[in-house]
């Protein structure tokens, strides 16, 4: 198994920190992908332990923009993702989010309502 946790994310550069397993193949290629393509500018550097690498890599100027993107870290050996990167944002995400606080809205109303009705029946 490996896990991957995010360092940093700043000026369009992802820094993670990858921790391999006992089990897991370190020596494996990591790489990431968009849309199903291998990204340049992926580097692999010795993390702080034997089990640890740094991963760092540029995000694509393609995932950057309206919507919702994700880019897939995988490695050689292993059939699925073992980390993702989701970006989002742009006009369509603001109607997403007004309709998601609609909706929590909504239910909190219906809540409100039990809860009243609850409290006049006691």
């Amino acid at each position: 198994m490996v896990r991957v946790e995010n360092i940093v994310f700043a000026n369009g550069i992802w820094r993670g920190l990858a921790t391999f397993s006992k089990t897991a193949p370190r020596d494996a290629q990591i790489y990431v992908t968009f849309h199903g393509d291998r990204i340049d500018g992926v580097t692999i550097d010795a993390g702080p332990s034997k089990s640890e690498k740094i991963i760092e890599f540029p995000i694509p100027s393609a995932a950057i923009g309206d919507g919702v993107h994700t880019l897939l870290i995988m490695v050689d050996g292993l059939p699925d993702p073992v980390s993702r990167v989701t970006l989002s944002g742009g006009h369509a995400l603001a109607h997403d989010l007004t309709a998601e606080v609609a909706q929590l809205r909504e239910e909190l109303d219906i809540i409100k309502r039990v809860i009243r009705q609850g409290f006049a029946a006691s």
